[in-house]
């Protein structure tokens, strides 16, 4: 599957998630090949695998969260917990992919820091649909209307 859709490729893009998916315990899954190792340094362990790690979104104002500096002030950031694996160092700008219980992984975030063990925070692509939808219309030729936000 991929992410953004690349013509001329017959691969399906990702969909992206509503807003309204992005709640305190929903399930997303992450990506990467960072370094999962916490005693050297994360150019001394990369992995040579993809790697997944399940995580479940915390409150942006879990303490945990803001002592780590995982999230912004912003509301386009979110911050998650592990449930198995790793979210890694050197996974940034790795897909966060919600797991819905009918099946479909939608993206809804993109990593952009993590602790190696066990939080991670991420920019939050839901939230931001409002602009992916303008980029989405103006690749399709539609003319661009409003402000984007």
């Amino acid at each position: 599957m991929m992410l953004i859709k690349v013509l001329g490729l017959d691969v399906p893009s990702a969909d992206i998630a509503a807003p309204a998916d992005l709640v305190v315990g929903t399930r997303v899954d992450v990506f990467g090949w960072g370094a999962t190792c916490t005693d050297r340094s994360e150019a001394d362990c990369q992995s040579d695998v993809l790697k997944q790690a399940a995580l479940s979104v915390l409150p942006n104002s879990d303490q945990r969260c803001l002592d780590e500096h995982l999230v912004s002030p912003e509301p386009t950031d979110f911050c998650a917990e592990r449930i198995d694996g790793v979210p890694a160092g050197g996974d940034s700008g790795g897909p966060a992919m919600l797991t819905r219980p009918g099946g479909g992984k939608p993206l809804i975030g993109v990593l952009s820091v993590s602790d190696r063990e066990r939080l991670a925070g991420m920019g939050s692509v839901a939230r931001q649909r409002a602009w992916t939808d303008t980029v989405t219309k103006t690749a399709a030729g539609e003319p661009r209307t409003g402000a984007i936000g």
